[in-house]
């Protein structure tokens, strides 16, 4: 009798696991939404459809993930963040490589140096558009950057905070244009980085970093520990960042970084100087201290 209890539970378990990974409900175009649990996460990818939506219940799930399809990964509602963890195994513990995914209230640790170039949690690379929000992403291994996006064009990366990175918390870069649309990094928080913020390399496009509220970034690592770090960028829009007690400087826009516009950012305590301007052409005003000329 035992064993056939035994069979039956097993059988059930078995079931149950199955019946997860099938769409709960149907909405328009024919998109799904699905409910995961840990252990599913890879099975959950490789069967989603395009426009799907994957609910990802609390729990932690170990490995690395390649997003190469438009989906939604969302964090359930009510429940802690599912911990996504690369396990010091990977160069990106999530890597999108497909327009139009949206990553929502997520935890992501774990990636690694070792494995390639810019180890990042969170790792947008030449993609058209995505979105990654209320997600939390910490350096538990040797991570440089917690979300890293490169070559890219129409990402916004809005309400996440980032601890811990050897470069930065936050990072642009490569980017040559966003087509019709704008890459924004907006109302996220950093502490405990070298830099709260980087972007790097943008020579076209229309770039946003708006109410980031950047402290205490003094950790050692790659270059000098700042609350937003501007290098070889023009024309980028800076507006009321908040940019408190980092290791040197506030803002600080390197000899390459010409032409951009800052308007009603705060800097405080940072003592290598509030704002660095070793640019051209950088202008704004409303910013405290006042550091800017008025733009034409």
């Amino acid at each position: 009798m035992a064993r056939r209890w035994a069979i039956a539970i097993a059988a059930l378990t078995c079931l149950a696991l199955a019946v997860s990974l099938v769409p709960e409900a149907a909405t328009g175009g024919g998109a799904r939404t699905i409910q995961v649990h840990p252990g599913q996460l890879q099975r959950a990818i490789e069967r989603a459809g395009a426009g799907d939506t994957l609910i990802i219940h609390s729990g932690h799930y170990r490995g690395s993930f390649v997003i190469d399809k438009r989906l939604k990964l969302a964090g359930a509602a009510g429940e802690r963040r599912p911990l996504i963890d690369g396990g010091c195994a990977t160069r990106a513990t999530i890597s999108v490589r497909h327009g139009g995914v949206v990553l929502r209230r997520l935890h992501v640790v774990g990636a690694d140096e070792g494995f390639g170039p810019g180890p990042s949690e969170v790792d947008f690379s030449a993609v058209r558009s995505g979105r990654i929000s209320g997600s939390l992403v910490r350096d538990t291994c040797d991570a440089e950057y917690g979300v890293n996006v490169f070559g890219s064009a129409e990402v916004d990366v809005i309400g996440n905070r980032g601890r811990g990175f050897s470069d930065a918390a936050f990072y642009v870069g490569a980017i040559s244009g966003t087509g019709d649309g704008v890459l924004r990094v907006t109302r996220n928080i950093g502490f405990g980085n070298n830099r709260g913020v980087i972007v790097e390399d943008v020579s076209g496009g229309r770039v946003l970093v708006v109410d980031n509220h950047l402290n205490d970034n003094r950790a050692r690592g790659l270059g000098t520990p700042s609350g937003i770090f501007l290098h070889r960028s023009d024309a980028v829009l800076l507006i009321d960042n908040v940019v408190r007690a980092n290791g040197r400087f506030g803002i600080h826009l390197d000899p390459d970084s010409d032409r951009n516009r800052l308007f009603g950012n705060v800097a405080i305590r940072n003592p290598g100087g509030n704002f660095r301007d070793e640019g051209s052409g950088n202008c704004g005003a409303g910013n405290r201290p006042d550091a800017f000329p008025a733009c034409p």
